[in-house]
């Protein structure tokens, strides 16, 4: 199997899920119920079109012969990049996991916003090895409030307060 045909036919399923994931959004999701032309289907439905796009993008760059990339590194020196070891990839799930336990023990005393906030700034600054204090900030400030304002305005979805009300 080419490479072509291999991205054309997950291009293909793809699409196909795409349209099976929009149809079942359309006809299982109710409509909303505020008059708005947000409610519970908006979400779902744009993730299938997203889909449809995409898998759509790939079929069309098989069809027109696909991109053939540079190598990233050179053939000579493919010996000194090792592939990651069991060790390291156990680590990077229980680190993931951990961040999923603090982050229901964070909402259920802080609340969503300030737990978003501050394990999202812990897990760039510790996890990820981000060095730039203002982009930290920036973006665990704005992955949090973005999420929240997003659930709350647009698809009136309330997320946890916690105990002291945050």
């Amino acid at each position: 199997m080419t490479d072509q045909f291999r991205d054309r036919l997950v291009g293909v399923v793809l699409l196909l899920i795409a349209l099976a994931w929009i149809a079942a959004s359309i006809y299982a999701i109710p409509d909303g119920y505020s008059g708005s032309s947000y409610g519970p289907r908006a979400f779902p439905v744009w993730l299938g079109v997203l889909l449809a796009i995409l898998s759509l993008i790939s079929i069309v760059t098989s069809l027109r012969g696909g991109q053939q990339l540079p190598a990233a590194i050179p053939s000579d020196d493919a010996e000194a990049i090792a592939e990651p070891s069991g060790k390291d990839e156990l680590w990077a799930a229980a680190t993931v996991f951990g961040f999923l336990l603090l982050m229901l023990g964070g909402m259920w005393l802080f609340g969503f916003l300030a737990s978003t906030i501050i394990l999202v700034a812990f897990f760039l600054w510790f996890v990820l090895g981000s060095r730039s204090v203002l982009l930290t900030v920036l973006l665990s400030i704005g992955l949090g409030a973005g999420i929240w304002y997003g659930m709350s305005r647009f698809l009136g979805v309330y997320l946890p307060t916690g105990l002291w009300g945050i």
